[in-house]
């Protein structure tokens, strides 16, 4: 069961990871582990209060073995024959409803700004894939275009 992230309706920031670890998964708050706290660390860096912001993942449970390849296959020998296409991939299931779940949040929250941490994060919002190429860069995201892999 995919679930919703945590944080204020009305926040002008998003913070999009890619999806729950052992701690989130036994909390049911995204970003409550170690990567929690560095992120907390990196907002207060900031001037940014993490209640100010709206914290949500991809997808808000946790992969088998915390792999997300589990979900997301990187090759085409992994795919199996109960994953749907989402994108330009085939992806379990979860993700596809993880992803709607992200467009119903976005629409819901409205930020103003939503920082996509991580390569996942940067795919399901944008399309785009290679982080390292996009890092640092103000990209678009549209919930309409978004609908259109639902």
């Amino acid at each position: 069961m995919v679930r919703m992230g945590e944080g204020r309706p009305d926040a002008d920031i998003m913070i999009v990871g890619e999806a729950w670890g052992e701690t989130e998964e036994k909390s049911g708050i995204p970003f409550s582990g170690a990567s929690g706290q560095e992120l907390n660390r990196m907002l207060q860096e900031a001037g940014i209060l993490r209640n100010e912001c709206y914290c949500t993942n991809v997808v808000n449970a946790r992969p088998p073995r915390n792999d997300i390849t589990a979900w997301i296959p990187e090759d085409k020998k992994s795919i199996t024959g109960r994953m749907v296409k989402l994108r330009d991939k085939f992806v379990d299931p979860i993700v596809k409803e993880g992803f709607g779940m992200l467009i119903k949040e976005i629409e819901l929250v409205k930020p103003k700004v939503i920082v996509a941490l991580g390569g996942t994060a940067m795919w399901a919002l944008t399309g785009n894939s290679s982080i390292v190429k996009w890092r640092g860069s103000l990209l678009e995201v549209d919930t309409e275009e978004m609908k259109q892999w639902l």
